[in-house]
This record gives structure tokens, C-alpha cells and sequence, in this order.
């Protein structure tokens, strides 16, 4: 079930529905596993954006998303990382009756160390990344000098016309590492 190495990946977590901070909060509690096959080790700041939705009329119509990224150490493979996002997703209620509707939390595997994939269930990079200011704020406050697959420096791309012109506002609203105590 695991690669038999540690990987860093980086996940996407967004949130718009009923109490965003607390689903957040515990995406990363149901990421951070007593058997340490997903360790958190770093998260972002949370920023509140306008909803992403198939038409402009979207951001007006559902509520705005709480936005953040974690960064996670990983035994497990990206499919099996992948199915782990799924299920916490599935466990906060997500439903998927809409797309880019709204929800209740919203986990995207976005990079994870040493893979470039294009598979029908998983792509990686995520094909979203770099075109999305709630996803490249949030990941460069949490790793500033991020280099890409591509070579690419990450901040060289929050200057870029694309995310300049897309609102995300960092808020004072925190997320917490979680910690388990050392088994006896």
C-alpha cells in the first residue's frame, strides 16, 4: 500500500459550505495519521476567496471558499494519497452533484515529489495550479521558493496577469498542525 519512501506532496484544500474553518481544520486531522503513513508538516494561512464556478455569475450566486495548502510527508503512493483525500472529502459530507458547485470541503492532490502524470483519475501537476490565485497564494506563503516540475520558480508566477486579476484575500483565521503524543 505504500511506495516504501517518504514523500513530500502538496495538497489543496478549499471549503464553502456550513462552518469552512472547522472542515479545513479537520482535513488536516483526518490527514495526520497515528501510523504515520500522512504526517502534516506544514500549512498555509487561510485566504477567502469569491467561488469558482462554470459561469461569472457563480462567485454572486454560492458563498466564498476558505482556502489553504498543506504540506504532507507521505508513505503512500499518489493513487492511494489520492483515494485518502476522497474518503475525508466523503466523510465531510462532500457531495458531487455539481461541478465546481458548492461544498463542504474540497481536497486536490496539487504536487507530489518526484511524479508527472497524466492519468484519467489523477493528474499531476494538478492541471489547475498555475492558473488558479487560490491555489498559488496559499502555496507560496507556505513555500516561497518553491521550484516546479517544469524548472518554473513558483513566485515567479503570482506576478503573471492571470492571478494578478483574481481575488484572494488573506484572512486572520488559522489552521493548526495536528499532534499526536508518542505511543508508549
Amino acid at each position: 500500500m505504500n511506495c516504501g519512501e517518504r514523500k513530500t506532496a502538496y495538497i489543496g484544500m478549499g471549503s464553502s459550505l456550513g462552518n469552512r474553518l472547522q472542515f479545513l481544520q479537520n482535513a488536516l486531522c483526518s490527514m495526520h495519521r497515528s501510523d504515520q503513513s500522512i504526517q502534516v508538516t506544514g500549512v498555509s494561512p487561510v485566504y477567502e476567496t469569491p467561488h469558482m464556478g462554470l459561469t461569472p455569475e457563480d462567485s454572486e450566486r454560492y458563498p466564498p471558499h476558505f482556502n489553504a495548502v498543506a504540506r504532507i510527508s507521505s508513505l503512500l503512493a499518489p493513487r492511494q494519497l489520492l483515494a485518502e483525500l476522497q474518503l475525508a472529502e466523503e466523510k465531510a459530507g462532500r457531495q458531487r452533484e455539481q461541478k465546481w458547485g458548492p461544498r463542504t470541503l474540497d481536497l486536490d492532490l496539487l504536487l507530489y515529489e518526484g511524479v508527472q502524470m497524466h492519468a484519467p483519475e489523477l493528474t499531476l501537476p494538478h492541471p489547475g495550479l498555475l492558473q488558479r490565485a487560490f491555489v498559488l497564494l496559499p502555496l507560496a506563503a507556505l513555500e516561497p521558493k518553491l521550484i516546479l516540475p517544469d524548472g518554473a520558480r513558483l513566485e515567479e508566477w503570482l506576478h503573471k496577469p492571470i492571478i494578478k486579476k483574481q481575488q484572494a484575500v488573506q484572512t486572520r483565521q488559522q489552521l493548526h498542525i495536528p499532534q499526536y503524543a508518542e505511543e508508549m
